[in-house]
């Protein structure tokens, strides 16, 4: 990943934050729980950038390592934490945690196709939503009564939606990059 790739993340996560937050209370009811956005990118840009490591060769995330993903990770959150009205830190703490065991899996695992981007994001959201109901339960955050539930359907929400998502990420990635897609999808 390099310095301008790690930008462009943070400002393509603040925009779709932007847009998820405001676009979905607008669509859809309100007690629905909406798709964690910025654990969708975070999969996708970490998992993402250890297969162009591999293809292209040095970048920054091999010369400092984890610390790319962490500090991404906490970035991220840190946004979530703004848009989502949750105390500073608590996401901001559990997306670099996420991105620290993507950065694990991704150098352990060559990661391709679309379902592979999906089971991993299935794994990191049930990981990261019940981590997230821990951290509640256990400092006193409740939301009302039906804090798992909200869990659940938020991990589910955030599964269901990772397909489409990571078929665009694919489609905008290979416009941006000039290079063809690598998830193996083609959109019309």
């Amino acid at each position: 990943m390099t310095v301008t790739r790690f930008l462009g993340c943070i400002l393509f996560t603040y925009i779709a934050l932007l847009f998820a937050t405001t676009g979905w209370n607008i669509l859809l009811p309100s007690f629905l729980p909406m798709p964690h956005v910025a654990l969708i990118l975070l999969v996708y840009f970490s998992l993402k950038s250890q297969t162009r490591t591999i293809s292209r060769g040095s970048s920054l995330n091999q010369r400092l390592g984890p610390a790319v993903f962490v500090g991404l990770g906490s970035v991220l959150g840190y946004l979530c934490d703004l848009f989502g009205f949750t105390p500073l830190g608590l996401q901001s703490l559990l997306l670099s945690l996420s991105a620290l065991f993507l950065w694990l899996l991704s150098t352990k695992l060559l990661i391709r196709g679309l379902w592979f981007f999906t089971g991993i994001t299935s794994v990191t959201a049930v990981l990261y939503y019940a981590a997230l109901y821990g951290i509640r339960s256990w400092m006193n955050l409740q939301y009302g009564h039906i804090e798992w539930q909200f869990v659940l359907f938020g991990a589910l929400t955030t599964i269901i939606f990772s397909p489409i998502a990571f078929a665009l990420l694919g489609r905008l990635d290979s416009r941006v990059t000039r290079r063809a897609p690598s998830l193996g999808i083609s959109l019309p």
